[in-house]
C-alpha cells in the first residue's frame, strides 16, 4: 500500500493535479475502494451558492462624430438659412407680432436676421401692409445681393413673391392670381444667369389633373420672372400619361438649362419625375421614379451640381429599406448631364437608426456631401432625424443624431449651410419649448 501511494503521488506532481490526487490518495489508503475495512460512508458535497445576477451596464450614448450646440430658440422654421453679404445669417419663420387668418392658426410669420455675434432680430414682420401674403419659405439672394423669397396667401390667396433689402426695405414683387387665372402656390426661385428669376408653381396651369380633384386647372406651371416682377409661364405640367405634375423646384446647371422634379405624376403609381427645362420654356423629363420598391420614389427638391459636374439629390421614399413605409426610406440619387440615373445610397437597409426620409442636402468645401433626415437616427424615432456625411461614391457616416422625442429636445432638422469657418448653421423645426431651434455644427 504504501509503494502503491507513493506511485500515485509522483504521478499527481507530473500531472500538476496536486489537491485532487492526494484527496484521492488518502481515500484509497483508509479502505474506501472495498476490502476489510468495509465501505466509507459517503461524502457530502454542498455545491456552491449562486451568484447573484449581474446587472448589464447602460448602453453608450450614440457616438458623434460633431458637436451641436443650440444657439437659439425661435418660431417654427419655414425653410432654411442663407448667408447673405453683410456676413449675417437670414432664416424665414412663422414667428411675428402679427396675427393672419391663416389655415394653420398662427401669426403672419417674419425674416429673422442673426450676426455672427450671435443677436437675433426681425428684419421685417409680415402681416403689416395690405398686400402681404404670410408664412415666408424659400429665401434666396439675388443678383443684386437682396433677399427674395415667397409667401402663402396673399390678395389674390395664390402666394406671393418679395423683394427684401438686408436694410430692410420691403418691397412685393408679383401677387398669384392677379394676373395668372388659377395659377397658384408656388415654390422657391432661381436666380438664373440670364438676369431672371425662374420658379414653379404646385398649382395651376392649363392642363387638369385626375390625381388632384378640383374644379380648375391644378396641374402645375413653370414661369420666369423678371427683376422688376414680370411673370411669364412658360411650361405647363400634366401635359400627357407620364408628365410630373405638382413641381418642387428648380436649380440652373452648368450648361446653362434648369433642373427640378415633380412630387407626383409620372409612373401609375404616381412617384414623380425629374426633368430638364430651358430657359426658353422646352422641357424634357429625364427620369420617371418608382418603376421598382428599389427605385428612388417621391422627390421633394431640385437636385444641386457637385464638383464632378453631376446632379444629386434624395427622394423622402424608395430605396427599399426597413422603416414601414411602403416604398422604402428614402435615397441619394446621382443623375448625369447626359440623363444617366442611379440610386448612390438607400435609407434604412436594416432599421431606421440609419435615417430615413432625407431632406436638405449641401456640398462641403471637402467635396463630400452634407444632408439631413427628418425621421430615424440613432435613437430610432420617428420625426426625430439626423445629420449625414457621404462620398459621392456614396459611403455615408452619420454625424449626429437629433432626439430622443420629449424632453423638449430639438428634432426634425430642416437643412443647413457651411459657414466660412467650416462649420455648419441650421434649423430645427421642432425645438426646447415647443419652438424651432437654430443649431451650429463643428466636425470634430
Amino acid at each position: 500500500p504504501i509503494a502503491s501511494l507513493t506511485v500515485l503521488i509522483r504521478g499527481c506532481f507530473r500531472m500538476r493535479r496536486v489537491a485532487f490526487c492526494l484527496l484521492a490518495a488518502l481515500l484509497s489508503s483508509c479502505g474506501g475502494g472495498g476490502g476489510d475495512g468495509g465501505s466509507a460512508p459517503p461524502i457530502q458535497v454542498t455545491p456552491p451558492a449562486p451568484e447573484p445576477p449581474v446587472t448589464p451596464p447602460a448602453p453608450p450614448p450614440p457616438a458623434t462624430l460633431a458637436s451641436i450646440s443650440y444657439v437659439h430658440d425661435v418660431g417654427a422654421q419655414t425653410g432654411g438659412p442663407v448667408l447673405a453679404g453683410d456676413g449675417n445669417l437670414y432664416f424665414p419663420s412663422n414667428l411675428s407680432r402679427n396675427s393672419c387668418r391663416t389655415p394653420y392658426d398662427m401669426g403672419c410669420g417674419s425674416i429673422l436676421r442673426r450676426t455672427p455675434a450671435g443677436d437675433v432680430s426681425i428684419v421685417y414682420d409680415f402681416g403689416q401692409n395690405a398686400g402681404d401674403g404670410y408664412l415666408p419659405f424659400g429665401l434666396i439672394i439675388g443678383h443684386d445681393g437682396a433677399l427674395y423669397g415667397m409667401t402663402q396667401g396673399g390678395p389674390f390667396h395664390g402666394g406671393t413673391i418679395f423683394r427684401l433689402g438686408l436694410d430692410g426695405q420691403y418691397k412685393v414683387l408679383h401677387r398669384f392670381g392677379e394676373t395668372e387665372r388659377g395659377v397658384y402656390d408656388p415654390s422657391a426661385l432661381v436666380a438664373a444667369r440670364d438676369g431672371n428669376f425662374y420658379g414653379v408653381s404646385y398649382h395651376g396651369g392649363t392642363n387638369d389633373c385626375p390625381q388632384i380633384p378640383r374644379n380648375a386647372p391644378s396641374c402645375g406651371t413653370a414661369f420666369r420672372m423678371t427683376a422688376q416682377g414680370e411673370v411669364t409661364i412658360i411650361s405647363n405640367f400634366g401635359a400627357g400619361v407620364g408628365d410630373g405634375i405638382t413641381p418642387n423646384s428648380l436649380m440652373q446647371a452648368s450648361d446653362g438649362n434648369l433642373y427640378g422634379t415633380t412630387g407626383n405624376g409620372g409612373s401609375a403609381d404616381n412617384c414623380g419625375t425629374l426633368f430638364r427645362l430651358s430657359p426658353a420654356g422646352t422641357r424634357t423629363n429625364l427620369k420617371i421614379f418608382c418603376q421598382s420598391r428599389e427605385d428612388a420614389s417621391a422627390p421633394q427638391y431640385a437636385p444641386i451640381q457637385a464638383s464632378d459636374g453631376a446632379l444629386y439629390g434624395v427622394t423622402a421614399s424608395g430605396g427599399g429599406g426597413n422603416c414601414g413605409w411602403q416604398y422604402g426610406c428614402g435615397t441619394v440619387y446621382r443623375m448625369t448631364l447626359a440623363g444617366d440615373f442611379s440610386v448612390l445610397y438607400a435609407f434604412a437597409p436594416e432599421n431606421r437608426q440609419d435615417g430615413d426620409g432625407p431632406n436638405g442636402r449641401i456640398q462641403g468645401r471637402d467635396g463630400l456631401l452634407y444632408g439631413t433626415t427628418t425621421s430615424g437616427g440613432a435613437h430610432g424615432s420617428s420625426s426625430a432625424g439626423s445629420i449625414y456625411r457621404m462620398t459621392l461614391a456614396g459611403k455615408k457616416t452619420i454625424l449626429h443624431s437629433f432626439g430622443p422625442i420629449g424632453n423638449n429636445n430639438p428634432s426634425r432638422p430642416m437643412g443647413m449651410i457651411q459657414l466660412a469657418d467650416g462649420s455648419f448653421m441650421g434649423v430645427n423645426d421642432w425645438g426646447r419649448n415647443g419652438y424651432g431651434t437654430i443649431f451650429s455644427m463643428t466636425l470634430k
